[in-house]
């Protein structure tokens, strides 16, 4: 006979037999709903995550969420960020935070880019001082797009703390809601 070197502690759902009644197959219905949710949400953020980072075009970002069982075929639309395309809402709105991640990386790199612009035309004023007056309007303009970015990166930056507050906000109220329902699965059983 083998021994059993490792346990680990798992939750069965509910099973729903024809047998149960409207009411108590709903809220079992629910209860696992609920749970995988939770649990999905919980072991599939940094997969999500990963897939906004590395996506190449809409087309790729739609066959990486469909591949892992993110979202529906169906969905062909160009903003897959949309929680409703997504089965689980939760890793909808961490979708939405991705997206935005991904965008304050673009934008870095577009400071990145412009401040290098900014320190060759730096370089082109010194060594050339008969362009001196072009670069210097050449430079203004790179100084105002990157004021341009940074505000974006502000405003990004903001919406996604709010995501993130959604997200904490609904979590919570889902678990709430998974122990209600279990309470109430357990009084209907006994």
């Amino acid at each position: 006979m083998k021994l059993i070197k490792k346990y680990k502690f798992f939750k069965e759902k509910y099973q729903i037999p024809n047998t149960d009644a409207p009411e108590l197959s709903s809220d079992k219905s629910t209860f696992n709903d609920l749970e995988f949710n939770i649990l999905q949400y919980n072991q599939k953020k940094n997969v999500v995550q990963n897939i906004y980072m590395t996506y190449t075009d809409q087309q790729d970002l739609i066959n990486k969420l469909f591949n892992q069982k993110f979202i529906n075929k169906k969905t062909t639309s160009t903003t897959t960020t949309d929680p409703k395309k997504f089965l689980n809402p939760l890793l909808g709105l961490w979708a939405q935070v991705c997206e935005k991640m991904r965008a304050i990386k673009d934008i870095q790199d577009k400071i990145s880019s412009e401040q290098d612009t900014i320190d060759q035309k730096q370089d082109l004023a010194s060594q050339n001082p008969g362009v001196a007056d072009s670069t210097n309007q050449d430079i203004k303009s790179s100084n105002d797009k990157i004021s341009d970015y940074k505000s974006q990166l502000s405003q990004l930056n903001t919406d996604i703390t709010d995501l993130e507050n959604q997200i904490r906000i609904k979590l919570q109220k889902m678990k709430v809601e998974l122990s209600i329902t279990r309470d109430r699965i357990n009084k209907s059983i006994s």
